[in-house]
C-alpha cells in the first residue's frame, strides 16, 4: 500500500512537471500581448554633442546662473538633436554642501521667474526640476561618499 502511494506521488509529479513544460511552451510560442495592439518604438534621434572650455559657460544658461568660484569642472558640453532640441550640461564638484547648493539654487529659481515643477529632498540626492518659457533646468546635487558635492546643471530647449 505504502509502494502505491508513493507511485501515485511520483505520478502526480511528473503530470504536473509536463503540464508545466507545456504552459511553458505555449507562452514562449504565444507571447502576451496588449489586447492585440503592438507598442511602438520612436525612432531614436541622433544627437550632436559639443565640449566646451570649462571657462566657458553655454549661451543656453542664463547669464545670471550662480556658479561657485573655482570649482573642478567635470562636465561642460552642449548638445543638439536632429529635431532641434537643444540641451547644455555642466557638471562641477562643489566646496558647498548639499544644502548650501539647494538653497542657492532654489532661491536663484525663485526669485527668477523659474516655475518648480518637481523637487526631490533625499539624504544624499536633492534635485529640483524647473520651467521657465521654452526652457527646462534640472539641478541634481549629489553627496559622494568620497564626501564631495557634485553639481549637476542641465538645461533643455524644446
Amino acid at each position: 500500500m505504502e509502494n502505491q502511494n508513493e507511485l501515485f506521488k511520483f505520478t502526480v509529479v511528473i503530470a504536473a512537471l509536463f503540464a508545466l513544460l507545456y504552459v511553458a511552451i505555449l507562452l514562449s510560442q504565444h507571447p502576451l500581448s496588449d489586447n492585440g495592439k503592438q507598442s511602438q518604438v520612436k525612432e531614436l534621434l541622433p544627437v550632436q554633442t559639443n565640449l566646451l572650455p570649462e571657462d566657458k559657460l553655454s549661451s543656453k544658461f542664463p547669464s545670471n546662473l550662480p556658479l561657485e568660484a573655482n570649482a573642478v569642472v567635470t562636465q561642460n558640453s552642449e548638445s543638439k538633436r536632429d529635431d532641434g532640441a537643444k540641451q547644455a550640461t555642466r557638471v562641477f564638484t562643489s566646496q558647498k554642501s548639499i544644502a548650501a547648493n539647494l538653497s542657492t539654487y532654489e532661491g536663484y529659481m525663485n526669485a527668477n521667474g523659474w516655475e518648480v515643477l518637481n523637487k526631490l529632498n533625499e539624504t544624499n540626492v536633492k534635485m529640483l526640476l524647473a520651467k521657465k518659457d521654452y526652457q527646462l533646468m534640472q539641478v541634481t546635487l549629489t553627496d559622494n561618499l568620497d564626501k564631495t558635492i557634485t553639481v549637476n546643471i542641465t538645461v533643455t530647449e524644446q
